[in-house]
């Protein structure tokens, strides 16, 4: 086998099919993923797979449809709403999954209930929700992440929070921050205020967006103590370095329930500070989102380049006890759309997929028992199934950026730079 340099030569263009006239072939929120950005998204599937793997957490792939009962008695009123709906031909009413989570708990509770806890699983997939497009993420995308099923220690939440960051680290990602809270502190805050539920929601909703003014207003519209005003009005801003936790001690009573979380959240830090990780970690008090959902730490992850979380997760040690098995449980989700956005607005630009060679159509068995050869020791060679000739073959080549052509001379295998 021989690379050669001949001069090259032009490629015949393929002949266009017109699409069809005034019809949409796609609906909207889904997309086609080929060429680079399909490979850049494999790579970075793999690339988590195998670290999730060294952490100690299997992969785990829950059906893509399940009954919507099951899938509806595991979330929030929001997620149900997005969920895909359908019937099948007995009547029986399915739906994609919204996220994977459920489907995992499921799992651990019905079908692993009975294994050494805790449970590590890990997974990463395509998962489905009826909403507007944003940020990046339609409404078919990819999510990759950890549950940790069984413990309800510090150190299992830090051990999440851990893995969440150096998967993002592991995608390519430096720039970053990861916001972490304790729903349990809003709770007690809250806790004999005799709110409605439209007042909660509305104070969740101010706390969650940031929204002093907002806040403010909603404060107001309720019959809510001005000590316990004071306190909920400064949520938003309690958020920063280890010193945010003396800060929020300062606001409480002495006796006041609030103070455990505020330790707990300590301990955490603590730990996450021996994992070396301190730096990208900020403390939260405003972080109130899935009121309905968590039970303890709640996290996002933020990255320079994008205004939407690239990562969120939290503790849940509810949902389990709904499959029947009451199991503490915490785990995140990472969006992996959003992180290939991050990346290329970051200046890393994928890899472009292209072969190692191209190898001229050859029927001679010492020649493709050197292509299969070669493929088996992890090289990507194509084969010209079209028979052009060598001079298109290595117009080609150049034209998309391969190195090597290999040509076949008296079924003599060689190779040349």
């Amino acid at each position: 086998m021989t690379t050669s340099n001949s001069p090259a030569s032009p490629t015949k263009p393929v002949k266009q099919i017109p699409p069809f006239q005034g019809r949409r072939l796609l609906p909207e929120g889904v997309k086609d993923l080929f060429g680079t950005p399909a490979a850049q998204l494999q790579a970075l599937s793999d690339r988590l797979r195998r670290h999730f793997s060294a952490w100690g957490y299997d992969e785990v792939i829950p059906p893509t449809f399940e009954y919507f009962d099951t899938l509806a008695l595991g979330t929030g009123p929001r997620l149900e709403e997005s969920m895909y709906r359908f019937f099948d031909r007995e009547g029986q009413a399915l739906a994609l999954r919204p996220d994977l989570t459920v489907p995992i708990a499921r799992i651990a509770a019905t079908r692993c209930f009975d294994q050494p806890l805790p449970q590590r699983y890990a997974y990463v997939a395509t998962v489905f929700r009826y909403e507007a497009p944003h940020g990046g993420q339609q409404r078919e995308f990819y999510q990759a992440g950890a549950e940790l099923i069984g413990a309800a220690s510090p150190h299992a939440d830090t051990e999440i929070l851990a893995l969440a960051v150096e998967a993002i680290r592991a995608l390519g990602i430096q720039n970053f921050r990861l916001s972490v809270g304790h729903i349990g502190f809003f709770r007690n805050l809250l806790s004999g205020l005799s709110l409605s539920k439209t007042e909660t929601r509305a104070l969740i909703e101010a706390v969650d967006r940031r929204n002093v003014p907002l806040l403010n207003r909603q404060l107001a519209r309720t019959s809510i103590p001005e000590p316990d005003r004071q306190l909920l009005a400064s949520l938003p801003g309690l958020c920063g370095g280890p010193d945010i936790l003396d800060r929020a001690r300062n606001l409480l009573p002495a006796n006041h329930t609030a103070h455990a979380v505020i330790d707990y959240l300590g301990l955490v830090y603590q730990l996450l500070e021996a994992y070396g990780l301190g730096e990208v970690v900020m403390i939260d008090f405003g972080e109130v989102r899935g009121m309905d959902y968590y039970t303890g730490i709640t996290f996002e992850a933020f990255a320079a380049g994008s205004g939407y979380a690239i990562a969120s997760g939290g503790r849940y040690d509810d949902l389990l006890a709904r499959f029947g098995a009451d199991l503490p449980a915490v785990g995140f989700a990472l969006l992996l759309e959003r992180a290939m956005r991050v990346l290329e607005r970051a200046g890393q630009e994928p890899v472009e997929p292209r072969p190692d060679a191209i190898m001229v159509a050859c029927a001679h068995p010492p020649c493709l028992a050197d292509l299969l050869r070669r493929r088996a020791f992890g090289q990507r060679v194509e084969l010209d199934v079209a028979e052009k000739p060598l001079a298109d073959v290595i117009a080609q080549a150049r034209e998309r950026g391969i190195p090597t052509v290999l040509s076949c001379k008296r079924a003599i295998s060689t190779q040349t730079e």
